[in-house]
């Protein structure tokens, strides 16, 4: 039996056979404890991954207010530790037999000028900006072409449109995700 996917008017996405899921990575503040937050309330189970699970708490009681916190899991991931990427993407196929969404939402940024920031600072942007979110989309796309369906959601910034003046790195990398959203992942469903 094929399942069917459906939207209700409140914006949840709703499975036959299940709840959706939905990893996200780059939760524990900001934008991703957000994201968590409202994929929770419009019925997806949520793999909230961050760095460090000591700073999960405000997640998770923020989540516990709200009633949602039987459908969000915390786990940790360091986008820049690719060898635990596959594993971690493996732990969530077998524990609810599914991935439906991927937001790549772990992000950080290094300020200064071209000339003033160290080679060292350009590469550790690069690597969790860039280099994590291609990773993590790398271990994603096989579920989600055996599913014949899924979405992968780029975290971007308004910097990787339009750079402003002391943040070449952060920009840099930015741009490089626009890029790879629309050329890289453009045509890959």
């Amino acid at each position: 039996m094929a399942e069917q996917l459906a939207e209700r008017g409140d914006g949840a996405v709703l499975v036959s056979g299940g709840l959706p899921v939905a990893l996200v990575t780059g939760t524990s503040s900001g934008f991703g404890l957000l994201t968590v937050l409202t994929l929770a309330r419009r019925g997806y189970r949520v793999v909230a991954a961050m760095r460090d699970l000591e700073r999960r708490h405000e997640l998770e009681q923020r989540a516990a207010r709200e009633g949602t916190a039987e459908r969000i899991r915390c786990v940790r991931l360091d986008v820049t530790e690719h060898a635990s990427i596959g594993p971690a993407v493996d732990e969530i196929v077998r524990r609810y037999g599914r991935l439906d969404m991927l937001v790549n939402n772990a992000g950080m940024a290094v300020g200064g000028f071209v000339e003033e920031v160290p080679m060292e600072d350009w590469r550790r942007q690069m690597e969790t900006n860039l280099f994590g979110v291609i990773a993590v989309t790398r271990a994603v796309l096989p579920v989600m072409r055996a599913q014949r369906r899924g979405l992968v959601v780029n975290v971007s910034s308004v910097s990787g449109l339009a750079g402003f003046p002391g943040y070449a790195p952060y920009a840099a990398s930015k741009f490089a995700i626009e890029g790879f959203s629309v050329q890289g992942l453009g045509n890959t469903f």
